[in-house]
């Protein structure tokens, strides 16, 4: 004697995460006259071959010798890598992905935007002060923006992947 179980309407069910998107992100992002030497207090100078006065031989993202400003000899991004982690847990445990898919996108969105924007305050709270301008210029990049796109600069990648040590 076997036993047959019939399933019906699959494809309603497939059909509902077909609609939910592929990627979402959101990030931070540096704006105005401050994107111009954001990376560098997080690389290095590729202009000095030795410390001044206010700069310390240190290691850059690549893991190779770069000269780092005292005030962020570690950088002030990926020394926050932990804090980041825990933003997008205690934001994920609040995260409520009930009822239908259909409303999952704004769900995820929000879930996103505000642990972004969270970890932009860190690294805004951490930034190597100057004129005060990096700290200022530090920002939300909310899903969708175009800012997200990778774009390439002179430090090749420059999306951190907090669940390792290294650049995407």
């Amino acid at each position: 004697m076997g036993i047959t179980l019939q399933v019906e309407n699959l494809d309603r069910i497939a059909n509902m995460f077909a609609s939910l998107p592929e990627k979402l992100e959101a990030g931070v992002k540096v704006v105005g006259d401050a994107t111009a030497y954001s990376l560098v207090w997080e690389h290095g100078s590729a202009r000095m071959h030795k410390p001044g006065p206010k700069t310390v031989l240190s290691t850059n993202p690549a893991g190779l010798p770069a000269i780092l400003s005292l005030q962020a000899p570690h950088g002030y991004i990926r020394i926050n890598r932990q804090r980041y982690v825990e933003i997008l847990r205690e934001q994920f445990s609040q995260l409520k992905l009930d009822g239908s898919p259909r409303t999952w996108t704004s769900k995820l969105t929000k879930f996103l935007n505000t642990s972004a924007d969270l970890c932009a305050d860190v690294i805004s709270e951490t930034a190597p002060v100057d004129s005060g301008l990096l700290s200022e210029s530090i920002k939300l990049a909310k899903v969708g923006d175009a800012s997200l796109a990778g774009t390439p600069n002179a430090y090749g990648d420059t999306q951190l992947d907090i669940t390792s040590d290294s650049w995407l």
